[in-house]
């Protein structure tokens, strides 16, 4: 979580990482207010043309709500924010739904100024974003799942495998489909971490020990251990 502005009843904040969304989450209550970029349908560019029906534009605008309710599941990469619009270029006064992921910039504003627990969540936020971040993978002959270790627990991320319609892969039998396998794994994995995340390896110690050692000479300059 990224303050952007910081005033006594109001925040503009970046939301970075899916544990921002869980802080946000218990931030945002009934009676506050949240307002970011978002879209709703102009009705007044909709009708008939040329004799076919024209569904109205999509207009992308600053949209303050009123919150009513908000929806997150743990480990989700969605806040769902409902209310009543309160400013917009349109519909004043009707239902909205804020559909918040990371990258986006959000304000919240109270009525009244923020409460000491609201305080106390946010500076929580920010010294997590300063934490390293640990990545594990549990490694199998035909599935590896990569898992991120948060301050809340593992969150599971990408599962890579090579089993189909109910039945295992035979690595003996396919040491060329494994080796592929394998490759995928540490492209996309290489691609998904930032160079400095420490990786952790755990399962079946074969399949674990050919993973690590291809992931080394892959050129890999991260901290490494199974």
């Amino acid at each position: 979580m990224q303050i952007l502005k910081r005033e006594s009843m109001l925040w503009r904040l970046r939301i970075n990482t899916d544990d921002d969304l869980w802080s946000l989450a218990r931030l945002a209550r009934k009676g506050m207010s949240l307002a970011m970029l978002g879209e709703r349908r102009d009705q007044t560019t909709g009708g008939e043309e040329g004799g076919r029906a024209k569904s109205a534009e999509r207009k992308r605008m600053w949209i303050k709500l009123r919150i009513e309710t908000t929806e997150y599941q743990s480990f989700s990469e969605f806040l769902r924010v409902h209310g009543i619009i309160e400013e917009a270029k349109f519909d004043i006064g009707s239902h909205h739904t804020h559909n918040i992921t990371t990258g986006d910039e959000i304000e919240l504003t109270c009525l009244t100024p923020f409460l000491e627990t609201d305080n106390q969540l946010l500076k929580q936020a920010i010294e997590a974003a300063k934490q390293v971040q640990i990545a594990l993978i549990v490694v199998e002959n035909d599935e590896v799942i990569l898992f991120h270790i948060t301050p809340r627990g593992l969150r599971e991320s990408t599962t890579w495998t090579m089993r189909g319609g109910g039945k295992r892969v035979d690595i003996r039998e396919s040491t060329g489909v494994a080796k592929g396998f394998r490759e995928k794994v540490i492209s996309e994995l290489t691609a998904s971490l930032d160079d400095e995340t420490p990786l952790i390896l755990c399962g079946p110690g074969h399949a674990r020990e050919i993973l690590l050692n291809e992931l080394k000479a892959s050129g890999q300059t991260r901290f490494m251990s199974s």
